[in-house]
């Protein structure tokens, strides 16, 4: 970073009242599992009140402006993908949504469900699920895959949360409804940016 800052012309700083150089940190490192070139996995990304005054009028005393360019001139020497995140930049409603069925997301391969869930795909399931609402998808899967009210729920948040149903979870979600389709187009936008990508 001393490197990299006095390339840019950027005051690295030190440690307040010492001559210790300041410790660079990101806000967050991102494996990308999806991405084939292991070199194009990694994402670093600054997560900043974009909407703030900080960020709309750049002061030319702050520093914020400079360590962000700082931070993306690191990236690009490691070949790392870099952007600034901030929660103004998504649908509000994902965050709360994704945080309901989260618990969800993870079924180990061992788990009996596994094979309910393969043979639900392998079916017509996802199919139907796409024309019924999820309260008729959840009663489907207790009675046609005898399967007990916390285990429906389960399986039906994980095929949520991993698109096998289409349903767009960045708007408010109807179970009385039909699932709304987009949730796989929004995924790909998503994944498309935190590879380097434009959505």
């Amino acid at each position: 970073m001393l490197e990299i800052c006095l390339a840019a012309a950027i005051r690295h700083g030190n440690f307040p009242g010492t001559k210790i150089p300041y410790l660079w940190t990101i806000d967050l490192l991102l494996m990308l599992p999806w991405i084939a070139d292991p070199r194009k996995r990694t994402t670093l990304v600054s997560i900043k009140p974009l909407e703030s005054e900080r960020y709309l009028r750049i002061d030319p005393l702050d520093r914020g402006a400079e360590k962000l360019e700082a931070e993306r001139r690191f990236a690009a020497d490691i070949h790392a993908t870099y952007l600034i995140g901030d929660a103004s930049l998504y649908p509000e409603k994902i965050f709360a949504q994704l945080e309901s069925i989260v618990g969800c997301a993870n079924l180990p391969a061992a788990h009996h469900l596994t094979r309910i869930l393969k043979d639900f795909l392998d079916a017509d399931g996802p199919e139907k699920a796409q024309q019924e609402s999820l309260t008729e998808t959840h009663a489907r899967l207790r009675q046609d895959w005898n399967l007990p009210l916390h285990h429906a729920t389960f399986l039906l948040d994980h095929m949520l949360w991993h698109q096998h149903i289409d349903c767009d979870l960045s708007r408010h979600l109807h179970r009385n409804r039909p699932p709304r389709p987009g949730g796989r187009r929004l995924r790909r936008g998503l994944r498309d940016m935190l590879g380097g990508g434009t959505p």
